[in-house]
């Protein structure tokens, strides 16, 4: 599976994603069917593909499971350890960021 890059000029301005282009690059994310890693604030992990999205959600969708993740909740997203070819711990490091510049990543209210 090819790795999407995300672009510098996004990677660098957390937060600054328009709507529209965060709505364009979920949809890239959701044609090509790319693999995610979705983990949640108790260290649940999910694997999946988007199948939906809006602005507060995404809906994502394994071989066995659907699963709807409140952007309140979500601790990060990012391509799964298959869609990478480094070391998959460094790029969950960075898979918070990530989550940001989408506009999807709010602490939980719950977190300690």
């Amino acid at each position: 599976m090819e790795k999407m890059i995300i672009p510098d000029s996004i990677r660098n301005r957390p937060n600054s994603m328009r709507p529209d282009l965060r709505t364009r690059f979920l949809q890239q994310f959701m044609d090509a069917k790319v693999l995610v890693q979705i983990t949640l604030i108790d260290g649940t992990i999910f694997h999946g593909h988007i199948r939906e999205f809006d602005a507060d959600s995404l809906l994502i969708e394994s071989k066995d499971n659907v699963l709807l993740i409140s952007a309140y909740c979500m601790q990060a997203i990012s391509e799964s350890a298959d869609a990478y070819t480094t070391d998959w711990r460094e790029e969950e490091r960075n898979s918070v960021s990530f989550a940001e510049k989408l506009g999807l990543y709010r602490h939980c209210p719950y977190e300690s």
